[in-house]
């Protein structure tokens, strides 16, 4: 049974707005007491039916309210409320002014799709969006950050040696370089994709990782 009707509209400048309130101005649609009008939603009455129209000023929103605004209720509300509290979101997502959030970022979106899949829920056709519906599985997918910690035991692990070290006597020095590749659990931006070390006569002990990683968080705080 449909109720209303919700349209999800982008504005091209302030044609919408205008258009709409000629519309009202001359009798063709019926603002609807105690809803909104303004500049993100508009509800009127046109031949008989409720519409609500949601506006995006800011592209970003639409993935979010798209999504929010097809199918039924209690599909909406499941999808936007967190696992732990008995929805489908991933706990570590957020969703904050019609955006999905995580570590503290706005995740750039291109449409409702990308917010299934950022669930780990197969996507699901507005037709079958019903009250009854359940997702089969979940393979939720949390994507990095520059905020997060770059250098944690789950950020990263060394893969491969480019070039051995040899093994060096007193005469020529302690130390001897060595190029390592790094492969990230995470993607992560471009510039942390490859390290190159200088590798001392303990390289491979726990006491030489962790020099490892503190001069890499003193140049990541630079």
């Amino acid at each position: 049974m449909v109720g209303d009707i919700e349209i999800v509209a982008i504005p091209a400048a302030n044609m919408l707005y205008d258009l709409l309130d000629e519309k009202i101005a001359a009798g063709t649609i019926t603002h609807l007491a105690k809803k909104r009008w303004g500049l993100k939603q508009r509800s009127f009455w046109f031949a008989g039916w409720q519409f609500d129209i949601f506006i995006q000023p800011d592209p970003m929103t639409t993935p979010v309210n798209f999504m929010i605004r097809t199918g039924c209720a209690d599909f909406s509300h499941r999808m936007v409320t967190k696992k732990s509290a008995g929805g489908w979101m991933p706990d570590w997502y957020e969703i904050k002014d019609a955006k999905v959030w995580c570590d503290g970022e706005a995740l750039l979106l291109e449409d409702e799709c990308d917010i299934f899949d950022l669930w780990g829920i197969d996507y699901v056709e507005p037709t079958e969006r019903t009250d009854s519906y359940r997702p089969v599985q979940f393979y939720p997918v949390r994507p990095a950050t520059e905020k997060r910690d770059m250098f944690s035991e789950e950020t990263f692990v060394p893969v491969e040696t480019v070039r051995a070290m040899q093994p060096v006597t007193p005469e020529q020095g302690t130390i001897s370089n060595s190029s390592c590749r790094f492969s990230f659990n995470d993607p992560l931006p471009e510039r942390f994709n490859t390290w190159s070390f200088q590798v001392s006569s303990d390289a491979g002990t726990p006491a030489a990782r962790e020099r490892a990683i503190e001069a890499a968080r003193a140049a990541q705080n630079r």
